[in-house]
């Protein structure tokens, strides 16, 4: 059973409300070096006491990614305890924080993903083969780099609204467990990508985003995948899903596809836990 060592928050006495755990008695974040999350653990943990990390958009925090009490909610309800982390401070004087997914911070991001996950361990009791590395937006970004540059730092991988930045990295270490969500009309993140600074993909001092397509070819690629043809189709409420299954023993791709924009769309987490259980 996982260890409660911190408060609990009269809600969830009450029994009604799933459970809130925080590092001090008013369900602070949790310190971990010069770094913090939040989290909230379930009433009933699942078996093999799971986890989702969810990172949050550009600008955000972990504080501010608990007030989505619909997907936060929906997490817990399968029995796995929701994970915030909060990203680096923007700097210059702006608010909010992000993740370096690539440069000379990225390493020093990744490090931090995995020290979170072995105090996941040491303080909640969280397997650390059963948590689900996964994020929105900027927080996408960072997940598909992680799972690119270190693919056995978790179990699997799930983005929403995110791939990589061009130029494309050239190859991923090793196979990894992909989940990708994406809206149809994203104008933020689109399919194909956008140029954010810069006349053209093609200028030395362009910020452009990559394709999306070309970001799950990567991973199939990593993944000794047969075929680009998925061998799984189907369709569950609003999202067409297309999948992977004809690799090698380490890698499951899907892809999800909703019709909504720039967003976490109503059921993901149920479907990507259902994903990540069947995996």
């Amino acid at each position: 059973m996982i260890k409660r060592l911190l408060a609990v928050s009269a809600i969830g006495v009450l029994g009604a409300s799933p459970v809130l755990a925080g590092c001090g008695a008013d369900s602070a974040a949790c310190t971990l070096s010069d770094r913090i999350y939040d989290i909230e653990l379930p009433e009933t943990p699942a078996a093999g006491n799971p986890a989702v990390i969810f990172m949050h958009g550009y600008g955000g925090s972990g504080k501010g990614l608990t007030q989505n009490r619909a997907l936060v909610k929906s997490v817990l309800e399968r029995g796995y305890a929701f994970v915030a982390p909060t990203g680096l401070p923007m700097g210059e004087g702006r608010r909010g924080f992000r993740w370096a997914f690539r440069g000379p911070e990225q390493a020093q991001e990744i490090n931090f993903l995995k020290t979170l996950k072995q105090d996941l361990a040491d303080r909640f009791d969280i397997s650390s083969d059963q948590v689900l590395l996964s994020g929105f937006s900027n927080g996408a970004f960072m997940t598909v780099y992680t799972a690119c540059e270190t693919p056995d730092a978790f179990a699997a991988y799930a983005a929403v609204a995110g791939g990589f930045w061009r130029p494309h990295p050239q190859r991923c270490a090793a196979p990894v467990n992909l989940h990708m969500t994406h809206g149809w009309v994203d104008p933020v993140v689109p399919l194909e990508g956008r140029i954010l600074r810069g006349t053209s993909r093609d200028d030395s001092n362009a910020l452009v985003q990559g394709d999306i397509f070309q970001t799950l070819e990567i991973f199939r690629e990593a993944g000794e995948c047969t075929r680009n043809r998925p061998d799984e189709f189907s369709v569950s409420g609003r999202y067409q899903i297309r999948g992977w299954t004809d690799c090698s023993a380490d890698t499951t791709i899907q892809f999800a596809l909703h019709p909504g924009g720039h967003r976490v769309p109503s059921g993901w987490a149920d479907l990507a836990i259902d994903w990540f259980e069947t995996r």
